[in-house]
């Protein structure tokens, strides 16, 4: 019934319409990889993960074509943080209204992600951990671009194009611009005592990042040695990083349309 009603919309609005049901993880990968440039403009439907995969088979098709999101899956963390409507029919007539918008894009080795790249448990850090003997530390060197080096016990990582982090850490807007070519970086350090483990919890959540257990940076590119695999996760799934993994920002490399009525001031 939706399905009609959208493609009822984008007709309406002047598009002729050709629909592709995805199938499985990395079908839209392949499809707009292949079909990318054919058309004028491309609308994946479903999660962050299933723009994360049209993204990703965008760039590596090298097409510049206008992509329009209408957000529908378990996850849209990335939709909720652009304005994106969470119905599904205005979600659709936004995309023949509004205006396409460029956002930087990371790049995790040799793949594409929205918004995040992180590793460790993000979760358990913030819901209290009472013991210190639960903490897995990873000791880590991170040079950022300008070959500034950040060495330590990190509990957790992330590099975000993003107004929150796990969607419980809210990054200041005024700090954060999707489309300025840089990441937010935030490592944590893994705490001593039970006490710094509450003065840490407490410093995240209330945005806090000038702390003794944060080092929060900018950068463009990041390079990560750890003498262990990490387990990585990218727009909240999970991939391989290896040992030595490097992040970069592949700048304004996506075109994602806003609604129209999200104005010049984007978050």
């Amino acid at each position: 019934g939706e399905l009609v009603e959208i493609i009822s919309r984008l007709e309406k609005g002047g598009y002729i319409t050709t629909v592709h049901v995805t199938e499985r993880r990395g079908d839209a990968t392949e499809t707009a990889r292949i079909h990318g440039g054919e058309y004028d403009v491309i609308v994946c439907c479903g999660g962050d993960g299933t723009l994360s995969e049209t993204v990703n088979g965008m760039i590596v098709g090298g097409h510049k074509t206008k992509i329009g999101y209408i957000p529908s899956g378990t996850t849209n963390d990335f939709a909720n943080g652009i304005g994106l409507s969470s119905d599904v029919i205005k979600a659709a007539d936004d995309i023949v209204y509004g205006k396409p918008k460029a956002f930087d894009i990371g790049r995790f080795i040799e793949r594409e992600f929205m918004y995040i790249a992180s590793f460790g448990h993000f979760a358990y850090i913030l819901s209290g951990i009472k013991e210190l003997a639960e903490i897995k530390p990873y000791h880590m060197s991170v040079y950022d671009a300008e070959g500034i080096l950040h060495e330590g016990d990190y509990i957790f990582g992330a590099a975000c194009n993003a107004t929150s982090v796990g969607g419980i850490i809210k990054l200041d807007k005024n700090l954060v611009d999707l489309s300025d070519g840089v990441f937010e970086v935030m490592l944590v350090r893994c705490p001593k005592t039970p006490v710094q483990i509450s003065l840490m919890a407490k410093a995240l959540l209330n945005g806090n990042y000038d702390n003794e257990f944060l080092d929060f940076f900018h950068t463009k590119r990041l390079d990560v040695r750890c003498d262990e695999t990490l387990p990585w996760s990218l727009d909240g799934e999970e991939a391989d990083g290896g040992n030595d993994t490097q992040i970069e920002v592949l700048h304004e490399a996506a075109n994602i349309i806003l609604p129209p009525d999200s104005g010049a001031v984007m978050i």
